[in-house]
């Protein structure tokens, strides 16, 4: 069981490593999938069948809303989402020859290319952000888990 997590996070050290610090958006991705997949899997190998047996299954539930978290974050990550997409709107908004000029379109070219700029968003909400804010909802949970893993070790009773 450890030799797995050693394993994982070795490939996943290695991954880093290889690829240089400044890695790109796919390496990002192996990086995280290295990392996540495998520990995930282990926990649940390790925790399902004592939640499932005892019938307190809270633990769990916040263990995987943790990785569920982490994951989420590192696919933003890896597909760099706002950026991507925010950058297309904003280069079609700004053409927009073809379009009728009303005040409504002109209110959301004025967000397009002003409130959402690349600029500003490259400060506020690009990928690496939201992944950072992803990982910090990870650890609230995978400390909710923690503790919720405490409680049920206390309500367990020892059948032997």
């Amino acid at each position: 069981m450890a030799f797995l997590l050693l394993i994982s996070s070795a490939a996943a050290l290695f991954v880093a490593l290889r690829r240089g610090i400044s890695m790109a958006h796919s390496a990002r991705g192996t990086f995280a999938g290295l990392l996540c997949v495998p520990n995930m899997g282990l926990m649940l190998w390790v925790e399902l069948p004592k939640a499932y047996t005892e019938g307190h299954y809270t633990a769990v539930n916040y263990h995987l809303l943790s990785w569920m978290f982490i994951l989420i974050g590192a696919y933003i990550g890896y597909s760099n989402f706002p950026e991507a997409q925010i950058s297309q709107a904003t280069r079609q908004w700004s053409k927009g020859a073809n379009r009728r000029h009303t005040i409504g379109f002109r209110c959301w070219r004025w967000i397009g290319r002003y409130l959402l700029s690349r600029n500003d968003l490259d400060y506020t909400w690009n990928s690496h952000n939201i992944w950072h804010y992803c990982v910090m909802l990870g650890v609230v949970a995978k400390l909710f888990g923690c503790r919720y893993d405490v409680v049920e070790f206390e309500l367990t009773r020892c059948t032997l």
